[in-house]
């Protein structure tokens, strides 16, 4: 890219040196060629400098990128270990609890042979005389 320049720049110094040979025609054309030469190396220029700039930006988007991909990573990770725990709450909610399946079958008869007891117990009271 450097000798690209100096190249450029000998070029249009030539050219400005060369000396003329006094015709119009000739001169206006060396004129004309000189001129262009230095807008084409400050074009040239302007392009370089843009695309260093570009260059440096990219890599700037590239580092925000990978930052991003370990952010959304993360988010992932912690998306996936939410739903773990939902899954297990809900398992453990929807299944039969152990405790009424290993108890013996008069276990779960007794709250209401309580009831039925205090029953009769409140009928024999009213209804015995006074």
């Amino acid at each position: 890219m450097l000798q690209t320049t100096r190249g450029v720049q000998r070029s249009v110094a030539t050219v400005a040196s060369t000396p003329c040979d006094g015709g119009r025609r000739t001169g206006c054309w060396r004129g004309c060629q000189v001129e262009t030469i230095k807008r084409q190396a400050e074009t040239i220029a302007g392009l370089r400098e843009d695309r260093g700039r570009l260059t440096a930006e990219l890599s700037s988007a590239q580092a925000r990128q990978g930052d991003l991909e370990r952010e959304r990573g993360r988010f992932v990770a912690e998306r996936d270990a939410a739903q773990t725990r939902y899954d297990a709450i809900l398992v453990a909610q929807t299944a039969a609890p152990a405790s009424y399946a290993s108890a013996p079958w008069w276990r779960t008869l007794c709250p209401w042979l309580a009831v039925l007891g205090a029953g009769v117990v409140a009928v024999a009271l009213l209804a015995w005389p006074r």
